[in-house]
């Protein structure tokens, strides 16, 4: 478990150690490619799988691109303000498809790749 106050570099540590874990498992030139561009941040994932007419319904307007750069800021800021935090994110998991969710975020495709398939 790693406590922290907000900005203390926390996910920042986290994401240092899968990039080690990649180097690793995939050695470093692999490793290099899977986190370029990639933020490891799970709040990426959440967005990649309901499709664009759902997130239009909740009031969030997103294209077809990849999450691959989405921040955590970022992230909280499409949350809408009628919602709490853990009700959003039940939400997308509630519309979430696998299959698209590989299509449109690096690291998520690589996990699903390595882990479950």
């Amino acid at each position: 478990m790693i406590i922290g106050s907000n900005a203390a570099g926390k996910s920042n540590f986290i994401s240092i150690l899968k990039f080690l874990k990649y180097i690793a498992e995939v050695g470093l030139l692999d490793a290099v490619s899977l986190q370029r561009g990639s933020s490891l941040e799970i709040e990426s994932w959440y967005m990649v799988g309901p499709d664009l007419d759902y997130l239009s319904h909740l009031g969030i307007v997103r294209g077809e691109e990849s999450t691959d750069n989405l921040t955590k800021e970022a992230f909280n800021r499409l949350i809408p303000h009628s919602m709490f935090r853990i009700e959003f994110l039940n939400e997308l998991l509630e519309h979430y498809q696998i299959e698209r969710g590989t299509l449109r975020n690096t690291s998520f495709r690589y996990f699903v790749e390595r882990w479950i398939q």
